[in-house]
């Protein structure tokens, strides 16, 4: 086990830690639990730009990463839409929270096969997994399963969603484009 101890792989494990936790207060304390998601999803950040800045994580890393991700943002999202809906919607909270964890699934299992660094294709689960979480923790039941059954469709789609150094990179051009007019 000692390869697989580093920094990112630390990280990463913490976030998985946050989502377990999160999975225990999804009924009694719904706002900490969507924290602790939110927490995750931070977690999940960090642990990449650790990965790719020490080079570490590697293939066991990845697969960790993908594990943690179907917790956090499949998982526990989809209990909570189970949880926090009334009772008559149970049937159709509980269809629409297997979508939820299975388009999650099926967006990680594609994800390492697209080779995309500019963009993600589909919506990423830490963030259609934060934003259920906040649904089932603030919204009625029917908005709940609305906005879970598209935040989980939304990553199937072929959707390009900007990732974070992409737009960074992208403001700092247009800053410096700005810059060099303003010095002409």
């Amino acid at each position: 086990m000692r390869p697989y101890l580093g920094f990112a792989n630390a990280v990463t494990s913490a976030g998985l830690v946050a989502g377990f936790v999160a999975l225990l207060f999804v009924r009694t304390k719904p706002a900490l639990a969507a924290g602790l998601v939110l927490l995750a999803a931070i977690l999940d950040v960090v642990d990449g730009v650790v990965a790719r800045r020490r080079g570490g994580g590697g293939a066991f890393g990845a697969r960790l990463d993908s594990l943690s991700d179907v917790l956090c943002f499949c998982a526990v999202p989809a209990f909570a839409v189970c949880q926090r809906v009334p009772s008559e919607l149970s049937v159709p909270a509980a269809a629409v929270g297997a979508i939820v964890v299975l388009s999650g699934a099926w967006r990680l299992a594609r994800f390492p096969l697209l080779n995309e660094e500019a963009y993600f294709v589909g919506v990423p689960t830490p963030t259609s997994g934060v934003l259920i979480m906040v649904l089932a923790w603030l919204a009625p039941g029917p908005v709940v399963l609305a906005g879970a059954l598209v935040l989980g469709g939304l990553g199937l789609t072929t959707i390009r969603v900007p990732t974070v150094f992409t737009v960074g990179a992208r403001a700092r051009q247009c800053v410096r484009s700005r810059v060099g007019r303003s010095a002409v």
